[in-house]
C-alpha cells in the first residue's frame, strides 16, 4: 500500500468529525503507535504495518460505519486499488477489527504489532486529551454532562463513563511503554474528576 493514498483515503471519511475521532486523533494515533514500535524493537515490516493499521483503525468501527458489510465493501474497494490479493485484504480486515474495544475478547490473541495499535488507541481516549474527546463526544451524542443522584449507574452521564471505561483502561494495556504513559493519564483524570466534583457542588 501507498502511504499516501492510505491517508487520504481515511481522511475522506473523517476530515468533518466532530465526536473525538476526527483526523487529531488519527494523527495521534499513529505517532504514538510510532513510539510504541520504536519502543518494543519492532522490526521494519512490522513499523510499517503499525503505520497502516493506525491509520486504517476506525474504518470498521460500527460507531461511524453501523453497516458492517458496506464498511467491509469500502474498505474492499480501496485496498483492490492497492493491488492487495483476497489473502492481503483479508489480513487487514482481521487486524483493522483486531483494534476495536467493542469486539476486543479477554484473550486478546492478537501479535504485538497489532496491540501497539490498540495501546496507541486507547491511550488517545485518557489524560487530557481523552477528557477532552470524552466531553466532546457526549455532548454530539446528548448525553447529560453529570448527575450526581445517578452516580454510578452506567451510562448516565459523560462524567460516569470515566468510572465505566476510561479508568479501567491504564490495566488493559500490552506494552511498557503504553503502560507507563497510561498510569500517568489515569492520574490526570483522577485529578480532574475530583476538581470537577468540587466545583460542581460549588466549592
Amino acid at each position: 500500500m501507498k502511504k499516501e493514498e492510505v491517508g487520504s483515503f481515511v481522511e475522506s471519511f473523517f476530515e468533518n468529525d466532530h465526536t473525538g475521532h476526527g483526523l487529531d486523533h488519527l494523527h495521534r494515533v499513529v505517532k504514538m503507535s510510532q513510539f510504541l514500535a520504536q519502543e518494543e524493537g519492532m522490526s521494519p515490516l512490522e513499523k510499517e504495518n503499525i503505520y497502516f493499521l493506525a491509520w486504517l483503525h476506525e474504518m470498521l468501527d460500527k460507531k461511524f460505519f453501523p453497516n458492517e458489510t458496506l464498511a467491509k465493501e469500502q474498505l474492499t474497494a480501496f485496498f483492490k486499488t492497492q493491488g492487495l490479493s483476497e489473502e492481503e485484504e483479508n489480513f487487514w480486515i482481521k487486524n483493522i477489527q483486531g483494534i476495536s474495544f467493542s469486539k476486543r475478547t479477554k484473550e486478546n490473541n492478537f501479535p504485538l504489532w497489532v496491540k501497539i495499535v490498540q495501546d496507541a488507541d486507547l491511550l488517545d481516549a485518557i489524560g487530557a486529551i481523552g477528557i477532552g474527546r470524552t466531553f466532546m463526544y457526549g455532548a454530539t451524542h446528548g448525553s447529560l454532562m453529570y448527575d450526581p443522584q445517578k452516580a454510578g449507574i452506567k451510562d448516565s452521564s459523560i462524567l460516569q463513563h470515566f468510572d465505566d471505561k476510561l479508568l479501567k483502561i491504564p490495566d488493559l494495556l500490552s506494552t511498557s511503554a503504553g503502560k507507563e504513559i497510561g498510569q500517568e493519564r489515569k492520574q490526570i483524570m483522577l485529578d480532574f474528576l475530583k476538581a470537577f466534583k468540587k466545583e460542581w457542588e460549588g466549592q
